[in-house]
């Protein structure tokens, strides 16, 4: 198994990390625990030393079932553990002890390697602040309670460069694939995290899956490369040739995934230049799909039922990118139902402030059509 150095951490950790938030499941939904079991003692086995959860994957078990599976089994101090604060749903600092409390708990450990805010944005991470939040992380890790404070985020590039400019957090975890690469401008993060040499832990590396969906001619020319190799070995084989990249997170499912990425990364080859020549045209290839050109400017608020429209176009342009309907209509409820495209009466308030003169009450219309 290939390592990295978090140089200004001095920790060595596998280079593919173990995300738990697509964990086996049985018929009722919730964890295969016999299954997962074996996933987390073969990783071990086979040189994984990082393993990523939250408070809320999985409902919450996620952390449960890595206390019981790998805490309370395994060496404490073989592998390295990192959980989140969803601090977004707090309203107060004591709710946000409790909620480490609950994480210690449920991970039956005594201390946490890295502790994140989870996904915030730049308003979130001001929030944050003004709670206190921060101050109490310092005041946790100087009691060894966490070793190291770090976040996670989907924001822009310049609003993580803001984050970063008032606290020295001390990794990033980001989005990054070779589509976001140009799509959500993750190069441009990526290199101010790697000229400030700040760990960089990827999560997303086959975006969701989505990348293993893809056809066209480019994929077809890419696949001749390697016909032995799945979609999502050449989209982790991309990032892991980036060498300012410490982790790089997937959530595997099953076993059998597990068993592919190991022996994608023991070791993993680096990219010739006509492989990342292929890869590009990948992403050229995905990116001349016609989307909707929404920009997420939100000056679409003015929607009396409230509805969540720059959301519903992310997920709507990945449908139209990826062929993901399923995916779209689980957006409905993890948006929330009251927000959702048919909920559209027609009124245009949207239409009347949209800079890119979108139709916004047609293609919810269109999308509500969809998913039915």
């Amino acid at each position: 198994m290939d390592t990295r150095i978090m140089k200004k951490l001095g920790i060595t950790n596998s280079l593919l990390g173990l995300g738990c938030m697509r964990l086996p499941t049985l018929s009722d939904g919730s964890i295969d625990y016999e299954h997962g079991q074996r996933m987390i003692d073969y990783a071990l086995e086979h040189g994984i030393t990082y393993f990523d959860t939250a408070l809320v994957y999985h409902g919450g078990e996620s952390e449960t079932f890595l206390g019981k599976v790998l805490c309370s089994r395994h060496k404490r101090d073989s592998y390295t553990i990192a959980t989140k604060l969803p601090v977004g749903r707090f309203n107060t600092l004591e709710e946000c002890k409790e909620a480490l409390e609950t994480a210690l708990n449920r991970l039956q450990t005594s201390y946490i390697d890295f502790y994140l805010l989870h996904g915030i944005s730049y308003e979130a991470f001001k929030r944050a602040k003004g709670m206190g939040v921060l101050d109490w992380m310092v005041e946790l890790k100087a009691k060894g309670i966490i070793k190291h404070i770090c976040f996670s985020t989907h924001d822009t590039p310049a609003n993580v460069i803001k984050i970063l400019d008032e606290f020295p957090f001390e990794f990033c975890q980001m989005q990054l694939n070779y589509l976001d690469w140009e799509m959500q401008d993750a190069k441009t993060l990526y290199a101010y995290l790697a000229e400030h040499e700040i760990p960089i832990i990827v999560m997303e590396p086959v975006r969701g899956g989505r990348l293993m969906t893809i056809e066209g001619p480019k994929v077809d020319a890419l696949k001749a490369l390697d016909p032995s190799a799945s979609l999502a070995k050449w989209a982790l084989r991309f990032v892991a040739d980036l060498p300012a990249v410490s982790v790089i997170l997937s959530g595997m499912s099953n076993m059998e995934q597990l068993k592919e990425n190991i022996e994608t990364f023991s070791p993993i080859a680096p990219l010739t230049k006509e492989e990342h020549e292929a890869i590009a045209a990948v992403r050229e290839e995905i990116l001349a799909v016609p989307v909707v050109p929404c920009t997420g400017c939100n000056y679409c608020d003015v929607c009396p039922q409230q509805i969540a429209i720059p959301d519903i176009f992310t997920r709507y342009n990945d449908y139209l990118r990826f062929g993901d309907l399923n995916g779209l209509k689980r957006a409905k409820q993890q948006i929330d139902p009251a927000r959702w495209a048919d909920q559209c009466i027609g009124c245009g308030a949207c239409k009347a402030e949209c800079p890119q003169h979108i139709d916004i009450p047609e293609l919810m219309k269109k999308i509500a059509e969809l998913v039915g």
